[in-house]
């Protein structure tokens, strides 16, 4: 079925519970009684001000019409329809029911979309805050730069879902000529949505297939306090809409302009054990590197610490522990700036780091991580994570720690005891 729309006296869609709470009063509506002798109070109700229902039927021609108005006093409401001879009284509260006003019957949706047509994401803030997502052959990736950066699909179809069933908080204006009576001229939030839909024109092409076209949506929002208001409030329109909206005051949170909002919190991609080569662990105080090489055909691995082969000493299960860690991949609990204060200071002494090379198709690919308590002094609590070669900082849980901070080598078996001296 086609959707419900207003079409006087403005054209907008209809919300469809809306309209049928209305069909429902209307088709349910019964008399009080039927009048056989109207009075001067019925010709003077209708020759007043009188409210009139249409209503067209599926396989029917022309339309029913259902007339209605009080009487002079008000105390009393009279019908009178065009499929039937007569007048009825009616209760005159079913006139107010029956409201011209069409914000009753409106979508109250800010924006309706499909979140699944969606193909990239814009977002511009206020005052120099930049979100490009692009949606590819790889998924949802953040754009920087020449490259993509991978995103965190789950966020952003939240997000999208959100945003097409946001309601308004009220209808404000409706064919507003100049946005500057609502500072949406100059909007401190852009949010522009690229989509694949079907032609509303012409939905199918010549073989039936669904004809799709681009389209645009922007969303223009900002909070103001117009001349005639007694404070701010959050407005927004749809470009070219002419229609201004207000808000609630949970919509700052369905749209984040920052870009690691939407970053993947995994740290690289996963990978499976036989492709993984090295992998090289270090502690403080020393921090002398454990180095660790897997060897795939026997599933053993070999190690060196500060230049002594210390094989026979590797837990070849802690070790398995630590890799199928790093492999699931990693996840970061979220991102964080990493101007934050703190966070630099703690990263100049890690208490782990760990890197890694894998090897895929005759190509190697390293990677890295160091760690470092977010408080030193309180234990159990979070820790900071920068991957090598990225300036991106994340907080990882106390579990994911551990589960890498494994002890890798067995303790050194003790040196046998000296011979007993002999007995005198």
């Amino acid at each position: 079925e086609a959707p419900w729309l207003i079409t006087k006296p403005l054209k907008t869609g209809a919300s469809p519970n809306a309209v049928d709470t209305r069909l429902s009063l209307i088709a349910n509506m019964a008399a009080e009684g039927f009048i056989d002798n109207p009075n001067g109070d019925v010709a003077a109700a209708f020759a007043g001000e009188s409210k009139t229902i249409s209503v067209w039927r599926h396989g029917e021609r022309g339309a029913i019409e259902l007339q209605m108005a009080r009487s002079p006093g008000g105390e009393a409401a009279f019908a009178r329809a065009s499929n039937r001879p007569g007048v009825f009284s009616i209760d005159p509260g079913f006139l107010d029911a029956m409201s011209l006003n069409p914000n009753g019957l409106r979508d109250r949706r800010l924006a309706p979309f499909n979140p699944n047509s969606v193909l990239a994401v814009e977002i511009d803030a206020k005052p120099d805050r930049h979100v490009s997502l692009l949606q590819g052959e790889r998924g949802w990736e953040i754009v920087e730069g020449q490259g993509g950066i991978p995103a965190n699909r789950q966020y952003i179809s939240k997000m999208l879902k959100t945003l097409a069933a946001e309601e308004v908080e009220e209808f404000v204006a409706d064919a507003v000529g100049d946005l500057k009576v609502y500072g949406l001229d100059d909007p401190t939030l852009t949010l522009t949505l690229k989509m694949l839909a079907q032609d509303p024109q012409e939905p199918s092409n010549d073989d039936g297939s669904p004809n799709l076209t681009s389209t645009t949506l922007t969303i223009l929002v900002k909070r103001f306090q117009p001349d005639n208001q007694p404070a701010q409030k959050l407005y927004a329109t749809v470009e070219g809409s002419g229609t201004v909206v207000e808000l609630g005051n949970t919509f700052p949170s369905i749209v984040s302009a920052r870009s690691l909002s939407y970053r993947s919190l995994y740290l690289w991609p996963s990978f499976n054990l036989p492709s993984l080569r090295e992998v090289e662990i270090s502690r403080p105080p020393r921090h002398v590197p454990l180095k660790l090489e897997y060897l795939e055909h026997t599933n053993t691995w070999t190690g060196e610490l500060a230049g002594e082969d210390v094989t026979k000493r590797i837990d070849a299960a802690a070790a398995l522990k630590v890799a199928q860690q790093l492999g699931l991949p990693l996840a970061a609990t979220r991102w964080i700036d990493r101007d934050t204060e703190g966070v630099q200071e703690a990263l100049a002494e890690p208490v782990l780091n760990i890197a890694f090379s894998l090897e895929n198709a005759g190509q190697r690919f390293d990677f890295g991580i160091d760690i470092a308590p977010v408080n030193r002094a309180v234990q159990g609590g979070l820790f900071y994570a920068r991957v090598h070669g990225s300036n991106a900082v994340c907080i990882i849980d106390r579990p994911t720690f551990n589960a890498l901070d494994l002890p890798l080598l067995k303790p050194e078996p003790e040196p046998p005891a000296p011979p007993a001296p002999p007995a005198k």
